[in-house]
């Protein structure tokens, strides 16, 4: 029988994550910002604000135009289309032990790892506050992907995995 502590435990954190087709089937990951665009675009589209479902988006040099109806992206130059699609995805954090085998982050520093990253990757946002996953306290950089111990300085890697969350392929 579980516990109630562990049964109210939150769920593991999930982003929405948008993808675009590239050549010989293989899909590819926007940048934070453009995810973060597209999904705005997307909730104004379902709720019928955003005007004829198009954003356009631009992405380093290029210009494109996305469709959330059609799920479609046109490069405004090349007239380029290629197909593009959004997929919930869960997170998971995980950090490394001396001997290279890798563990899970409780859920709720999962969650505060996720929001953290989050507005570090979109804003360049660094929280100053440290995480405390039991009785320590660690300093976490993104840049180099590592836990730092407030109080030894001992450091350890971290990674961020995401996983589809089956059934859940949003469009």
């Amino acid at each position: 029988m579980q516990d109630l502590a562990s049964m109210c435990q939150p769920a593991p954190p999930c982003i929405m994550q948008w993808h675009w087709a590239g050549n010989h089937g293989r899909w590819h990951s926007f940048d934070a910002e453009s995810r973060n665009r597209l999904e705005t675009a997307y909730q104004e589209w379902l709720q019928g604000d955003l005007a004829h479902g198009v954003l356009s988006l631009q992405v380093g040099e290029f210009t494109y135009q996305i469709d959330c109806e059609a799920m479609l992206q046109m490069n405004t130059i090349s007239n380029r289309q290629r197909s593009i699609s959004r997929e919930l995805a869960s997170v998971r954090w995980l950090w490394c032990d001396g001997k290279g085998r890798q563990h899970e982050f409780d859920a709720n520093s999962s969650v505060w790892l996720e929001e953290t990253y989050q507005a570090w990757e979109a804003h360049g946002i660094h929280n100053e506050e440290h995480p405390n996953v039991g009785e320590h306290s660690y300093e976490i950089d993104f840049a180099s992907m590592t836990q730092r111990n407030s109080a030894s300085g001992k450091e350890r890697s971290i990674s961020r995995k995401l996983e589809s969350c089956p059934g859940q392929r949003a469009s």
